[in-house]
């Protein structure tokens, strides 16, 4: 299995079993996972299936989380019965990929022509992309560097942007995408011409 930060996985299944049953198996999920008797939930930690007596292929579901942080998982549903030996079923390695977030309020500005690719900006930086729960742990710090791609005369020049990085004790869940903005350079005007 596999997802981005903040968004919970597609699901996987396995079925349980058992017989002479004294109660229904519950199946507990290990950290990063959840679990559900059915594909479209809801997805708990814990979920159980069938009854007393006799369980056959009962359907498991099970999904890595929207909360689980970025990185590598791995472990086992644990499959329990009142009164039955415990069992397990492996899930498969899975992973969480940081998300990807963005840079707004900001826009390049108009230049005359003066031999550099030196740029300037306008508005407040702003982060989109953060989820709710992480807006008070991630902050956008440094200075930005704002570049002409070219020194030339020209419309719709692209300038990158660089400088910001993200700090706090959830930057780490996410990624920083390139800022590119795009502004003129205009020709400088005529002086001391004479005819």
């Amino acid at each position: 299995l596999s997802t981005v930060y903040g968004t919970a996985s597609s699901s996987g299944v396995c079925n349980v079993s058992g017989t002479g049953l004294a109660a229904g198996i519950t199946v507990l999920a290990p950290n990063g996972f959840e679990v559900s008797s059915s594909a479209t939930g809801p997805f708990t930690n814990t979920v159980t299936v069938g009854g007393a007596g006799t369980v056959t292929n009962a359907s498991v579901y099970y999904r890595l989380t929207a909360s689980a942080i970025p990185g590598n998982y791995t472990g086992n549903l644990n499959v329990t019965s009142l009164g039955a030996v415990p069992g397990s079923v492996t899930i498969p390695s899975s992973t969480v990929t940081q998300k990807n977030i963005s840079i707004t309020g900001l826009s390049a500005n108009n230049k005359q022509f003066d031999g550099t690719n030196v740029a300037t900006l306008s508005g407040t930086a702003l982060l989109t992309g953060v989820l709710t729960s992480d807006t008070a742990n991630v902050q956008l710090s440094g200075t930005p560097v704002a570049t002409f791609s070219t020194a030339s005369v020209g419309i719709n020049i692209p300038v990158t942007v660089n400088g910001y990085s993200l700090t706090g004790s959830a930057a780490a869940y996410y990624i920083l995408d390139a800022l590119t903005l795009s502004a003129n350079i205009d020709p400088a005007p005529l002086q001391n011409q004479t005819i």
